[in-house]
Parts: structure tokens; C-alpha cells; sequence
């Protein structure tokens, strides 16, 4: 036996695994999961709860601790002595939501928010959606109170309604006519871009606007990893680059939003045809997106295009929104939360993609 099984039968540990995989199916990541390993720790410690009808890990937190969204989006603050549970199976819900309703502590629940079947328990068990907690594995973990302490007992930081999209249509109109024909006559390769998420290298760029005059260079330095950073010392400035004064239509396509805002990255972004990916993904490596005032937001604007191009998001409530965006439209994209894009036509897919410092006005443009 080995030391992780902490003396627990192998043979057991498995069959409660085997118990959690529709849990495990939701979990894109390999910490998120409940395997023998996770299983036969949370044994050890007492964390788990099984009959023949649940499984439960919950504990008691230790110390008060914020619970966050992202990087640095607070959704609510766990206290000291209350409960947490932090994954849960069943084969029998009216057993499990019996024993959910019986926790005498302020409890939290964490329940995959794509999982309409955990969704309908919590709820059936009295308990209240606060928000999601989205991963950079691109998992979206709803965030559950029981409100046991009363309900003007606990506080929790306000967001803006922005914070909950994932995706969303401008009301205005935009004329890319002459942009795409400028755009027609460009002769410069794109870029491929560093993503993993870029399937079969389908994916590059070109910049407008980025940290470098040189129109290849389309990525943004904080972004990147420790080591390139090291490797990387000149001072990175945020500037405009050769290709942009050549494409003086472009900047007409985009200027009703960026007069409202201090406009930082632009980028000129390709998908190939024929069933080019950007795998569903999240971006949280850039601490300067959000939507609240200062943070960048990021619009799309459709330049070349066809009709078997989609782009998904998942917004805070797990709801799955796919769109064949226009030419002539702008979409906010939240690149924080899970999103993905396909081309599935025989053309390629063009977009213009503006990075904006955020305020009241730019978030206004929000259906």
C-alpha cells in the first residue's frame, strides 16, 4: 500500500472515484477532479462524508479568507467557522439535499455552474447563487450561501452588471467597407500567435497598436512568463506601429468607441478557413482586464467574415452564447471567462480587436 493511500484499500478508493465522474467530467483541469488520491486525503482528514446515497467533502474554515472571481475581482468573504463544501455527488438528491439543509453552520457550496443538476440542488436546498469563480482551466465554479447567520449578517462586494457578461453586442453600427478594402490590399504574413489554445497554429496577428513598432510583435510583455521576462529586459512602451499609418481606414472603424477612452492594444486577429480553433480557453495571465473603471475591456470588430464563423462565451451564470458576429457590429468579449472561436468556412475570418480602458461611458455601450 502506498503512502498517499493513507491506509485505505485501493479497490475502495476507486469505486468512490468511479461515484464522481459526472463531477469529474466538468473539471478541465487536473485539481479540480476528485481522484483516489484527493479522495483518500480528504479521507484522512475527515473532510469526507459518504452513504450509499452521497459523497461530500466539506470542512470548517480556519481562518477568514476572500473569495475571488479572478485575480482581483472579490465575490464574498468566508469567515472563520463556517462551512465549506467544496464538491459533492449523488445518487439519491433528495438524501443529499436533506443533509445540505441540515448543516447548522453559514455554509458555502461550490457546484459546477454548467451542471444543471448540481444548479437545481443547490437551490432546492435553500441555498442563494453570490457568483462564479472562473479558473484559468477555463472551469466555472457558482459560488452557493446558505444564509444560516441571517441575511443582513453577510455583506458581500458589489459588482457591475458588466462583471456577470461574457459576451455582448454593441447598439451601434460601423461602416467597414473601406476597411476591408484597405485590408484587402495589406501583403504583410501574420503572426502566429504564442497561444496554447491556437489548434493547428490557425490563429496569428498582426498590431496596430501594441509594444513594439514592429507590426509582428503582438504580444503584451507583463503577459508573458517569468523566464521570457528575464530574457527581455528593454523597456516595452505602448505605441503605435508602422502597419497603422498605412490602414487610416481602420482607425475609422473603431474611433466612436476609442474617443470615449484611452484605447490600448489594436489588433488586427486571423482565423484560418477550414476549421481553424482557438480552443475554449480563459486569458487571466493580463491583470489589466475587467470592466470596472481603468481595467481594459476588449471589442471585436468584424472586418472579413462568412457565415460558418462562430464565437462562444460562457458568462458568469455558465450560460453558453454563440454568435456568427457581423461586419459592421462590435462585441465586448470578456476574455477572462471561457471562449472559443471556429471557423468552419472556406474564407478567412478577420477581426479588429481594440483593448479600452474602461469607465461609465464605454460600459454603456453594453446591450
Amino acid at each position: 500500500m502506498k503512502d498517499w493511500q493513507h491506509g485505505y484499500d485501493i479497490d475502495f478508493l476507486k469505486a468512490l472515484e468511479a461515484r464522481f465522474d459526472r463531477f469529474n467530467s466538468f473539471a478541465f483541469g487536473p485539481f479540480a477532479e476528485m481522484k483516489k488520491h484527493t479522495i483518500a486525503a480528504a479521507l484522512h482528514d475527515g473532510e469526507l462524508e459518504f452513504t450509499d446515497d452521497y459523497v461530500i467533502e466539506t470542512s470548517i474554515a480556519k481562518t477568514s479568507t476572500p473569495i475571488k472571481a479572478y485575480l482581483d475581482v472579490e465575490i464574498a468573504q468566508k469567515l472563520k467557522g463556517d462551512r465549506v463544501v467544496s464538491a459533492f455527488t449523488a445518487e439519491n438528491h433528495v438524501a443529499l439535499i436533506r443533509r445540505l439543509e441540515s448543516f447548522v453552520e453559514p455554509t458555502w457550496l461550490w457546484v459546477w455552474q454548467e451542471d444543471a443538476d448540481q444548479v437545481n440542488i443547490a437551490t432546492a436546498a435553500g441555498f442563494k447563487f453570490i457568483a462564479s469563480k472562473v479558473t484559468s482551466f477555463s472551469e466555472i465554479k457558482g459560488l452557493y450561501f446558505n444564509f444560516k447567520d441571517g441575511l443582513l449578517a453577510r455583506e458581500f462586494p458589489p459588482l457591475l452588471p458588466a462583471e456577470r457578461l461574457g459576451l455582448s453586442k454593441c447598439a451601434r453600427k460601423f461602416d467597414v467597407a473601406q476597411a476591408r478594402d484597405e485590408l484587402g490590399k495589406l501583403a504583410v504574413d501574420y503572426t502566429n500567435h504564442y497561444s496554447n489554445y491556437n489548434k493547428d497554429k490557425s490563429w496569428s496577428a498582426l498590431a496596430l497598436r501594441g509594444y513594439s513598432s514592429d507590426p509582428k510583435f503582438i504580444i503584451k510583455p507583463s503577459e508573458m512568463p517569468k523566464k521570457w521576462q528575464d530574457e527581455h529586459k528593454e523597456p516595452f512602451m505602448l505605441q503605435d506601429t508602422a502597419l497603422r499609418r498605412q490602414l487610416p481606414h481602420i482607425d475609422k472603424v473603431h474611433e466612436q468607441i476609442t474617443r470615449l477612452s484611452k484605447a490600448h492594444r489594436i489588433r488586427l486577429m486571423r482565423l484560418a478557413p477550414g476549421g481553424g480553433e482557438l480552443q475554449r480557453h480563459t486569458d487571466q495571465v493580463d491583470k489589466d482586464s475587467g470592466v470596472e473603471d481603468g481595467k481594459l475591456m476588449r471589442f471585436h470588430f468584424p472586418l472579413v467574415t462568412n457565415d460558418k464563423v462562430f464565437f462562444t462565451s460562457w458568462d458568469m451564470l455558465g450560460r453558453e452564447c454563440t454568435v456568427n458576429m457581423q461586419c459592421g457590429e462590435a462585441w465586448y468579449l470578456d476574455t477572462r471567462k471561457p471562449h472559443r472561436a471556429v471557423n468552419g468556412g472556406d474564407s478567412e475570418r478577420i477581426h479588429l480587436v481594440v483593448d479600452i480602458e474602461a469607465n461609465t461611458a464605454v460600459r454603456l455601450l453594453l446591450q
